[in-house]
């Protein structure tokens, strides 16, 4: 019995996936900053498997700031790619198209200070 391949969709019409090719599946990373948070410079390293496509950044916060708060995405300790929740606001996204080698390391830096829970969740594709 054959097995079969996948189907997807591409530039609306419906096709096999190609003997061999995987599809592609988004993850995603999750930096939590709890309670009174405040800036920070990224303490903690994240070393990918393999190289990754970064696709879109989100912070959210749990309480409405009263000035900009955000976060900086770093590969290798250089800024890449920053995101600010203006003040009153809770919820912040971005696409991005940043790619990464593999045993290149990522870190985020808080920036503002606010009086609640923070995060920032960066989706990517393995490549």
């Amino acid at each position: 019995m054959a097995t079969r391949r996948p189907l997807v969709r591409v530039g609306g019409r419906t096709r096999q996936l190609p003997a061999g090719d995987k599809l592609p599946v988004t993850r995603s990373l999750l930096g939590q900053w709890s309670g009174e948070s405040s800036a920070s410079a990224g303490g903690q390293r994240f070393y990918p498997p393999a190289a990754l496509s970064i696709t879109q950044i989100t912070a959210w916060m749990t309480g409405a700031a009263g000035a900009a708060t955000g976060a900086v995405l770093r590969i290798n300790g250089q800024a890449k790619a920053s995101i600010d929740i203006p003040a009153g606001q809770t919820l912040a996204s971005k696409p991005l198209a940043i790619t990464t080698a593999a045993g290149d390391y990522l870190t985020l830096d808080r920036s503002g200070a606010a009086a609640t829970a923070f995060a920032v969740r960066i989706d990517y594709l393995e490549s």
